[in-house]
């Protein structure tokens, strides 16, 4: 989402001018006004950005849907810039608790015979050398 600028033009024409035709302190003055203008407008841009975030978040919360966290939105993002997900990467930890709690929620016999979230537990063993693999026929 591009950046709305919105003094930050006319001081930035002003110092323009000031270089052509201001003294030195005239030529300072209007670089500061330029600066500080373009940091003003970045910084109320990048707030609006935020407060529209958090209220979209609020507004998804009390409708019953799940917000993600800053680490949820970190990983789904990363998977969306790979195109995909990572042979060594796991869902992250809050996400596998929202699922196991939904599975749970959704099939009552589980909560019936005392299921138990124990956590993500699997791990995976790579090797370089596969001379001492198993291998296995055509499966049909």
């Amino acid at each position: 989402m591009p950046i709305k600028f919105n003094n930050f033009e006319e001081k930035k024409e002003a110092f323009a001018k000031a270089t052509k035709e201001g003294t030195e302190e005239e030529q300072s003055e209007a670089l500061n006004n330029m600066l500080e203008s373009l940091a003003n407008d970045v910084q109320n841009d990048i707030l609006s950005q935020v407060n529209t975030e958090m209220a979209d978040n609020v507004a998804l919360q009390s409708r019953g849907q799940n917000v993600l966290t800053s680490e949820e939105n970190k990983f789904f993002n990363a998977v969306i810039e790979e195109g995909g997900f990572k042979e060594t990467e796991t869902l992250p930890e809050t996400t596998q608790e929202r699922i196991f709690e939904d599975i749970v929620k959704d099939h009552p016999l589980l909560s019936a015979i005392g299921i138990q979230n124990l956590g993500a537990v699997t791990e995976f063993i790579y090797s370089n050398d596969p001379s001492g693999q198993a291998v296995w026929g055509a499966v049909v």
